[in-house]
């Protein structure tokens, strides 16, 4: 299995041996791949290119799938390469689209679409939700994906029936909310915390697997220069034994990914600055 990168020269497929192979080109904010079609996201202002669009790149090339207006907010979360929820099975593409009317009537509902033939779900209200969500590892018996709840002073791991729309579980997490979770994935069953090391002047950042049911942390990798000046801002499993966890300055450009294998902790990084996915395409 390969990688997708994407950055401001566009998206890229990165093999095993590191070889890069463009698929689309100009700067790109977010990026997913369906098995059927790479879909993506432009930097919202950047280059005339508005961000309020989904575009998918098939096999009759490139068209937008889903758009809003200057009222509403589009974020792009992720796909999976064929749908858990229904036969004959087919890809998902899965985004948030929010309403900026005011704080009284703002919403933020988690979609999942088919890019070829438009049919969409809404799935669940995820307002109070900050979504480091990593779709690629959803599969056909497990459709569940995993995200940061926030509300004031208080935040939780919820991992969500992305079938039904409904909390399989929810673990409140205690300690300070500076120092909770920022991202977390799925990897089959178990759920990866990715969270600042406060407490520790020679690292950044902790990666912890969460017991849901009784709420305990366990350490499974540390790393990063705490003075780095640098940020994560994804996280996907890559296999059953990675994790990629994507990086920017603090101007929010890429730097080279973070590759985290879960069983032994060792960490290493990408030899080029793009933030990274999983891609599913069959070469």
């Amino acid at each position: 299995m390969g990688s997708l990168s994407w950055a401001d020269d566009g998206v890229a497929i990165v093999d095993e041996q590191g070889e890069r192979q463009r698929i689309v080109q100009g700067p790109v904010a977010l990026a997913a791949d369906t098995g059927e079609g790479l879909v993506y996201q432009r930097p919202e202002g950047r280059d005339d290119r508005p961000g309020g669009v989904l575009w998918f790149d098939g096999s009759s090339g490139p068209r937008e799938i889903v758009n809003v207006d200057a009222a509403e907010s589009l974020e792009l979360v992720g796909a999976v390469p064929a749908s858990p929820l229904g036969e004959p099975p087919t890809a998902l593409v899965f985004y948030i689209r929010g309403s900026a009317d005011g704080p009284d009537t703002a919403s933020r509902w988690l979609w999942s679409m088919n890019p070829l033939t438009g049919d969409r779900t809404q799935i669940a209200e995820v307002g109070r939700w900050d979504w480091s969500l990593d779709i690629d590892d959803v599969h056909s018996s497990y459709p569940q994906a995993a995200g940061v709840w926030r509300d004031g002073d208080e935040a939780a791991v919820v991992v969500l029936d992305l079938e039904t729309g409904e909390e399989h579980s929810r673990t409140v997490l205690t300690g300070p909310l500076d120092s909770a979770f920022t991202h977390v994935s799925l990897i089959g069953r178990v759920i990866y915390g990715l969270r600042p090391e406060t407490g520790d002047p020679d690292v950044a950042y902790g990666l912890y697997r969460l017991n849901p049911v009784n709420g305990r942390e366990t350490l499974a990798a540390s790393f990063g220069d705490a003075d780095g000046g640098w940020q994560p801002v994804a996280m996907v499993a890559n296999g059953r034994d990675r994790l990629v966890i994507s990086v920017a300055d603090t101007s929010g450009r890429p730097l080279p990914a973070i590759v985290v294998q879960t069983s032994s902790g060792k960490a290493s990084t990408f030899a080029e600055a793009a933030f990274v996915g999983t891609q599913h395409l069959v070469s």
